[in-house]
C-alpha cells in the first residue's frame, strides 16, 4: 500500500485524512463515554481516584506537548502513561491482587497456539478493505501532522517519506 500512496494522493488529500482522524477520535470518545457512564463504573468506590489519575495523565501530556522542547515533547504520551501508572499506584487504583498477578506473570511469553484458529469469511472482505483504507488514511493524516509539527517551513506533505 505504501507504494500506492503517491498515486492515491489526488483522491485522498490531507484534508480528507484529517476528517478520518476526527471521525476516529469521535468514535473512540463515544466508546470511552459509554464505558465511563456504565453503572458498574459509576458505583465503583475508586472512581474519584480514576478521574484524578486520568486528569494527571491528560494534563501532563498536554503540558509537555505544548510547552516542552526536544525529547520530552516527542515523548509526551509515553511520559504521561508512565506518570499515570505511578499516580494510579499511589492512589491505589489497581485491584488488591494486582501486584501478585504482576509478579506471577512472565516478562516475555509466547501466545498459546491452542487458541489460534484460521478461517476465511468472504463476507468480511469489503468491511476489511474499508477498515484498511480508513486505517491507511489515518496514518497519512498522522504522519502529515508529525511533519507539520517538526518543520516550521512546512507547506505540503512529503509523500515520499509517508509512502
Amino acid at each position: 500500500m505504501g507504494g500506492l500512496v503517491n498515486s492515491l494522493r489526488k483522491f485522498f488529500p490531507a484534508v480528507v485524512s484529517g476528517v478520518v482522524i476526527v471521525a476516529v477520535g469521535i468514535e473512540l470518545g463515544k466508546i470511552g463515554l459509554g464505558i465511563l457512564l456504565d453503572p458498574k463504573v459509576t458505583h465503583d468506590a475508586r472512581v474519584n481516584q480514576m478521574f484524578l489519575t486520568a486528569l494527571c495523565v491528560l494534563l501532563t501530556m498536554i503540558a509537555l506537548a505544548v510547552w516542552a522542547k526536544g525529547l520530552p515533547k516527542l515523548l509526551c504520551v509515553l511520559i504521561g502513561i508512565l506518570l499515570g501508572y505511578v499516580v494510579a499506584a499511589l492512589l491505589q487504583v489497581f485491584p488488591k491482587d494486582f501486584s501478585v498477578q504482576l509478579s506471577q506473570s512472565p516478562i516475555f511469553a509466547f501466545p498459546d497456539p491452542r487458541f489460534l484458529s484460521y478461517g476465511f469469511e468472504p463476507t468480511l472482505m469489503l468491511p476489511f478493505a474499508i477498515a484498511g483504507l480508513a486505517s491507511g488514511l489515518r496514518v497519512v493524516g498522522v504522519l502529515t501532522t508529525c511533519q507539520q509539527m517538526n518543520d516550521a517551513a512546512w507547506r505540503r506533505p512529503d509523500m515520499e517519506s509517508i509512502s
